[in-house]
């Protein structure tokens, strides 16, 4: 039994004046008011309307569009009852809403009772990983209405939930603040390679530094013309003497020892495959582990590391042809000589370096804050608080 289920499990004895419950015991489930509605329909029914007369429309984990109408108009609890985050421990699969508003029938709508604490019911629904033991359904987990009504909810006297409810009130909104903040450090670390690109490298429109020029592509690169073969899965390793850098992945996926495996030796080497999302530079002997990998060679007087950069803002700019190798061939690049080439690649390597560095940083950092509501809650419902 996990710890999660321990803390919820209705055998646990639980501190002085505070007793067990159902959560049917405690909230009326107003499923049956639910309507869903598709779409399309959704499409066509506000089309052409001012969004002041609309209306939010929720499902499992939140407002997933918008309405002309609504069914419900007073301080409601949703809990997800399928497509849920069952399981996790940092994702809630309840949460409030007020006002009018519309809800699908993918979130069990519940109005807690007169003689509880509304924020209350809400925090002991929030995160329950205990509750992945209770839902049914192979590909898509459901959390039916008479087992969400047995969800076992630790109730302590109506003051006491009031005063737990206030605490938890003011940590989560701490809680919040500091992942607001993190997620924004986070999206400005990925926005800095796009800015030390964009430093770099000339628009089509913009006149180039002294001693660049414009250069087809055709003739600043080769393509590496061999057969390939797609690896399958069971032939990847956990281990062996040869990476398998896979399309989709656009890293290293797998190793193996199979030279027949279609093996390219160390030399300047850009992989780039069509309908991926960057090129990855490669200076080691490796396998190919999908189709719709291309492999660029630079020529005399191009960096490989230079080309790799410059493909990449290629695509960080979301100009379309980025996508496809085919009309890229079509393209010229800015080159400076190629000593200015190593000097950029090599510093670029070092900014990125660094903003990868930050990146793996802020996520440890926006992971911890993300861990913060389950200890919380934890703590609060185990008397603790």
């Amino acid at each position: 039994m996990s710890g999660w289920s321990i803390l919820f499990s209705t055998k646990r004895q639980l501190p002085t004046a505070w007793k067990w419950t159902m959560l049917g015991g405690v909230c009326d489930f107003l499923d049956s008011r639910r309507i869903p509605v598709n779409n399309g329909e959704r499409e066509r029914r506000i089309a052409g309307k001012d969004k002041s007369d609309l209306y939010p429309y929720y499902g499992a984990n939140g407002q997933v569009g918008w309405i002309d109408n609504y069914i419900f108009d007073e301080p409601l609890i949703l809990l997800a009852e399928d497509g849920g985050f069952f399981g996790s421990t940092t994702k809630p699969i309840a949460y409030i809403v007020s006002g009018r508003c519309w809800v699908n029938n993918h979130a069990h709508v519940l109005k807690p009772h007169p003689d509880v604490c509304f924020e209350y019911i809400l925090h002991a629904l929030r995160i329950r990983p205990d509750v992945l033991d209770m839902v049914s359904g192979s590909t898509r987990a459901k959390l039916n209405q008479q087992i969400a009504s047995r969800i076992s909810i630790p109730l302590p006297p109506l003051p006491e939930q009031k005063r737990i409810a206030a605490i938890l009130n003011e940590q989560m909104s701490q809680v919040d603040k500091a992942r607001a903040a993190a997620e924004a450090q986070l999206e400005a670390a990925k926005a800095l390679p796009d800015v030390y690109l964009r430093q770099v490298f000339p628009k089509p429109d913009q006149p180039l530094p002294e001693g660049w020029q414009w250069v087809p592509f055709k003739e600043a690169t080769g393509r590496v013309n061999t057969q390939t073969r797609k690896l399958k899965t069971s032939e990847y390793k956990c281990s062996g003497q040869y990476p398998i850098v896979d399309q989709g992945q656009r890293e290293i996926v797998g190793y193996t020892d199979d030279r027949s495996c279609i093996i390219y030796e160390p030399l300047p080497l850009v992989v780039f495959g069509d309908h991926t999302k960057v090129a990855k530079h490669v200076d080691y002997p490796f396998a190919i582990g999908a189709d719709g990998v291309v492999l660029l060679s630079s020529r005399n007087g191009v960096d490989s590391r230079f080309l790799f950069y410059w493909l990449r803002q290629i695509y960080i700019r979301h100009l379309g042809y980025a996508r496809h190798y085919s009309v890229l061939k079509s393209k010229t690049i800015p080159l400076p000589p190629l000593p200015e080439q190593k000097r950029i690649a090599a510093s670029l390597n070092e900014k990125m370096a660094e903003v990868d560095k930050l990146r793996v940083a802020l996520e440890k950092q926006l992971a911890e804050i993300s861990a913060m509501p389950a200890t919380i809650l934890r703590k609060a419902f185990s008397g603790g608080l």
